[in-house]
């Protein structure tokens, strides 16, 4: 079938051929950016664990300081323990017995921060 200017002229199912790899194309990159968006909300995630893990054991380590049970000096103890678990201590507050550490994990755009407190039981 040609018209006048001479081109051919495709019956309306030929002129789709090549439509379905354009449809998993982009199929496959819509995937590919949700997974990309899911990694990095599970990145920042394991990030804020990791930081108040830190915390955790940063603040025992001082309310351990703080009791008697080992010697030392109680922010120094929470700083070295928080280090060793790869956080840096930005903040820790010492009211009695009890110890209150905040450890921050991460650099760039995964950094976060986490609070822990410890002390003997039934505390305020």
């Amino acid at each position: 079938m040609t018209r006048s200017d001479d081109r051919e002229v495709r019956p309306p199912r030929q002129r789709d051929q090549g439509s379905g790899s354009v449809l998993a194309i982009m199929c496959v990159a819509c995937v590919a950016a949700l997974l990309s968006v899911l990694l990095g909300a599970a990145g920042v995630l394991l990030t804020h664990r990791r930081a108040v893990a830190a915390a955790e054991l940063a603040a025992l380590a001082g309310a351990e300081v703080a009791v008697g049970r080992v010697a030392g000096s109680i922010c120094e103890a929470a700083d070295r323990v928080a280090s060793s678990a790869g956080a840096v201590v930005d903040r820790c507050d010492v009211d009695g017995l009890v110890v209150t550490v905040t450890a921050t994990v991460g650099s760039g755009a995964l950094r976060t921060s986490g609070t822990a407190r410890a002390g003997p039981p039934h505390s305020p």
